[in-house]
């Protein structure tokens, strides 16, 4: 596993990349050895796999490793530190945070089960997008939310759990974040699952309004199962001459002009790319 880190610079146009750490498997702060050498017997790296990376505004990095196969990797979101110079995750906020309990809990809200995409914004605030236990039979017993944790004082925020309305805990794969802090607003792609009698993905992107002065939180879902959150059926992949299985994956990429005006986002099974004022999404009257 290697772990970059790309930066601007103004003598070099295309940018620098800088090796940033590098292991035969990810690695872990255990708290004991006991600990380690239980991750290492039941080879639980084989669960453990980078996902998404982001640095804070004092360059301290935090990955996501989504637990889609088991409750017993032993974090969905890190920092990264170094222990005798060597490159090891340390669960973020806390181990406890991101403890899975067996049999799981219904309606578990203070745990962390299964992170892909997150966010940190310029006021160091990291938005944890908790797709909810992810390992577990669906409909899951717990239901995502999106937690937003203050990385300056190492404290809560908010959390949010999202009602059935807006994520479905039996069809929805919360993908991707992107988060206009100036509006206290974010935008998530839900890419969606065929379940039950249907056969169309349950696409759909998220809106999310983060409660201020007093006011409630809340959220809505839009453009749920349009084509431009859904899959394309006769999008396919072809090597050496064969066509290649591939998963219908409906919003995953997405992102936010630098003016914050416009939304772009792409379903992953597709070739296009949509986007649409953030004015006509963020106000949660319309």
């Amino acid at each position: 596993v290697v772990l970059c880190f790309a930066s601007l610079a103004a003598a070099a146009p295309y940018g620098e990349i800088h090796l940033v750490a590098n292991w035969s498997y990810p690695d872990y702060a255990f708290r004991s050895e006991l600990e380690h050498t239980h991750y290492l017997s039941e080879k639980l790296y084989q669960t453990t796999f980078l996902a998404g990376v982001k640095a804070s505004s004092d360059g301290t990095l935090y990955l996501s490793t989504p637990r889609w196969s088991s409750p017993k990797t032993p974090s969905a979101l890190s920092r990264l530190i170094f222990a005798n110079g060597e490159p090891r995750l340390d669960p973020y906020p806390s181990w406890e945070m991101n403890n899975q309990t067996i049999p799981i809990l219904s309606d578990d809200d203070s745990h962390i089960h299964s992170v892909l995409g997150f966010e940190i914004d310029p006021f160091d605030r990291l938005w944890i997008l908790d797709q909810g236990p992810w390992y577990a039979p669906h409909p899951m017993p717990s239901r995502p939310k999106l937690i937003i944790w203050d990385l300056v004082h190492n404290k809560s925020i908010s959390t949010f759990v999202f009602g059935p309305e807006v994520a479905s805990a039996e069809n929805s794969f919360l993908n991707d974040i992107v988060v206009d802090a100036t509006r206290n607003v974010a935008y998530i792609s839900d890419s969606g699952l065929v379940s039950g009698d249907h056969d169309q993905l349950n696409g759909a992107l998220i809106v999310f309004k983060l409660g201020t002065n007093g006011a409630a939180s809340s959220a809505r879902r839009v453009l749920a199962r349009h084509f431009s959150t859904e899959n394309n059926d006769t999008y396919t992949v072809e090597a050496a001459d064969s066509r290649l299985p591939w998963m219908r994956t409906g919003a995953d990429g997405i992102a936010l002009s630098a003016d914050r005006e416009t939304l772009f986002w792409c379903p992953l099974s597709a070739t296009s790319l949509y986007s649409i004022k953030t004015s006509l999404l963020s106000d949660m009257s319309t």
